[in-house]
């Protein structure tokens, strides 16, 4: 039971530093883009 519940602890911590590390690396990406067209133009 204690081994459940330290790997939910687990397991939710690293979620709460994945997500946002994704969202950084889409939002940097998307910004990246919009850069790019604008200094083609």
């Amino acid at each position: 039971m204690l081994m459940t519940i330290d790997g939910l602890v687990k397991s939710r911590k690293n979620l709460m530093i994945v997500i946002p590390a994704k969202a950084g690396i889409q939002l940097s990406q998307a910004l990246m883009k919009t850069l790019d067209t604008g200094f083609h133009r």
